[in-house]
């Protein structure tokens, strides 16, 4: 990958005329600061995949809490969020009756949304959730964690800053079952993980989940298992309930999956309903190449030994 013509890395065509155009260039300043911490905190850590990345009993299946917001170990990049967002009282009391009409399937343990779905996501009309340039540009100044990134994500490295400009910054209005992904050792291991509400994620045009803004975490769809099998490893939130656990349904799996060019999310403070063009959050050109994703074809239940 290489930086745009300016060399001060990439930024957000969107962002207003009173932001600094420096931004992403001392976020990425700081980024590689916090990141040496961060790795100096972890020397003499070894946690392998058979350790469980939760804890808890390494042998058996796990899905692990990730509650909003929150970075903690093996993060593959500082924090992307830009502000979290509070939800108004009468906006959540919305949000719980939606998300009791939504099917639980009785093989997934979940209940199963189309990621396209209108106000299934959240935010904010004045605010951008999650600094995408900021992602691109830590990735592309840390060869080392790109490339286990992409793999994880299925894509070359190179394809990285042209990937997330077609992903959407939004809020998670549910509890999110996902395939998230951790820097452990140089790799890029795998684990189930609920998101809880009100993490910012960066979602593709079929409304799958990509990215955990918190800590740059590649995601992928679900394992294709029951949820209620797996043992729930960390720290419950106060309204955590696994039968209210949502996971976005893969292609071809009878829900109807078209690519969007906006998304319809409903306003945190207000209940209002926002219309948000999907990508185009990084100033870069398409890929010289014509390569774009197919998120569709993308989102499938995870590779055998990757969940």
């Amino acid at each position: 990958m290489s930086t745009n013509d300016s060399g001060t890395g990439w930024v957000d065509p969107n962002q207003s005329a009173a932001t600094d155009p420096s931004t992403s260039r001392v976020l990425i300043m700081s980024a590689v600061a916090l990141t040496f911490v961060v790795l100096l905190a972890l020397v003499g850590v070894v946690l392998a995949k058979r350790a469980g990345l939760f804890g808890g009993d390494a042998d058996g299946p796990q899905v692990g809490l990730i509650a909003a917001n929150v970075v903690g170990e093996h993060p593959f990049m500082p924090s992307a969020v830009v502000s979290p967002v509070e939800v108004a009282d009468t906006v959540a009391g919305d949000i719980a009756s939606f998300r009791t009409q939504l099917p639980r399937s009785a093989d997934r343990g979940a209940r199963l949304v189309q990621g396209t779905q209108a106000g299934l996501y959240g935010g904010t009309e004045q605010v951008s959730v999650c600094d995408v340039p900021a992602v691109a540009n830590y990735l592309d100044a840390h060869p080392e964690r790109s490339a286990p990134w992409a793999q994880a994500i299925g894509i070359a490295a190179q394809k990285i800053p042209y990937y997330l400009n077609t992903l959407t910054p939004v809020v998670l209005t549910v509890d999110t079952w996902v395939t998230s992904f951790f820097f452990v050792e140089g790799r890029a291991e795998s684990a189930q993980a609920v998101l809880q509400t009100g993490n910012a994620v960066l979602i593709d045009q079929v409304g799958v989940p990509r990215v955990h803004c918190a800590t740059g975490a590649p995601l992928t769809p679900p394992a294709n298992v029951d949820l209620s099998t797996l043992t729930i490893e960390g720290e419950a939130w106060p309204d955590f309930a696994p039968q209210n656990v949502v996971a976005v349904a893969y292609a071809g799996s009878g829900a109807n999956h078209p690519v969007l060019s906006e998304f319809k999310l409903r306003d945190l403070t207000t209940g209002e309903a926002i219309t948000r063009p999907a990508g185009g959050t990084i100033a870069i050109g398409p890929d010289p190449s014509g390569w774009t994703p197919d998120p569709a074809a993308m989102n499938v239940p995870p590779r055998e030994g990757m969940n």
